[in-house]
């Protein structure tokens, strides 16, 4: 059996019993296997479903926020334009994509771009980056919340945890779970949720200087179908720094971060596509 390669699931480590066979990357023989369709958002407010499911909820923290881009050189100059200081993240081999993050001490930001669109059209994980790129351009384009309990959030949706890796530029492995990261490119206005293995290597936690002084995100905006259907996703409270307004081109819609000047917008170079967002 080879070693799992940068950036995709550890099928030997899932935590759940079938997770080789639900991950995103497949099988360990390649083959792509259905998931489990996302539980009825109305159905789980109320009803069997839901008391079947009375799993306490947890605190979930806004952690991640993916902002797409034409290309990372060029993302790399507009980081440092703004004053941000934007590292190497490496390239998601098979998927077509690459990223820079950059780190915000207990958040980040990644900036993500198609580099092979032949490769990304052939992977169900670079799909819908091309798609999102090709659909609506640079800008916001999902987000993501760490969970204190993964297992809880998976159980409650119906979903595996998904064992993650990446090999950052240095060598250094990064490892982490995440929970229906497919179904958030698939309806942005959907988080996806996340836990990070090692403290030591998390994202958010790079030592970097940003020349504005960015300490974190200082509102995120949301657009979502109601505000319902996403606590009912989340299991709880929306987390601090996103506001939901509703609409009918649900997704996130607008990022800035707080530095000691106030807050600064996130908005990467490119002319955005006008229209549906999703």
């Amino acid at each position: 059996m080879r070693s799992p390669t940068r950036d995709e699931p550890d099928a030997r480590n899932s935590a759940a019993p079938n997770a080789d066979l639900n991950s995103p990357m497949g099988s360990v023989t390649g083959a792509r296997q259905r998931r489990p369709s996302p539980p009825s958002t109305l159905r789980q407010i109320g009803g069997a479903g839901l008391r079947r499911a009375r799993i306490p909820a947890v605190a979930d923290r806004l952690v991640q926020v993916i902002v797409l881009v034409r290309d990372l050189p060029g993302a790399r100059t507009w980081a440092e334009a703004m004053g941000l200081c934007a590292v190497e993240g490496g390239r998601h081999p098979g998927r077509g994509t690459a990223n820079l993050v950059i780190p915000l001490g207990s958040q980040y930001v990644e900036l993500l771009t198609v580099v092979d669109e032949d490769e990304a059209a052939r992977s169900p994980q670079g799909r819908p980056v091309l798609e999102a790129l090709a659909r609506r351009g640079p800008g916001v384009a999902r987000w993501g919340v760490q969970s204190d309990d993964i297992e809880a959030v998976a159980r409650r949706l119906g979903f595996p945890v998904e064992r993650r890796r990446r090999v950052r530029p240095d060598g250094v492995v990064v490892t982490w779970r995440s929970v229906a990261v497919d179904e958030a490119w698939a309806e942005p206005w959907r988080c996806a949720f996340m836990a990070f293995d090692d403290a030591a290597t998390h994202p958010a936690h790079e030592a970097v200087t940003h020349a504005n002084g960015a300490t974190g995100v200082a509102r995120l905006d949301v657009v979502v179908p109601d505000e319902t259907a996403l606590t009912t996703w989340l299991g709880g409270p929306v987390p601090d720094g996103v506001r939901l307004t509703t609409g009918d081109t649900p997704g996130p819609a607008a990022l800035s971060l707080s530095t000691p000047d106030g807050p600064v917008p996130v908005d990467p170079p490119g002319e955005a596509v006008t229209g549906d967002r999703r």
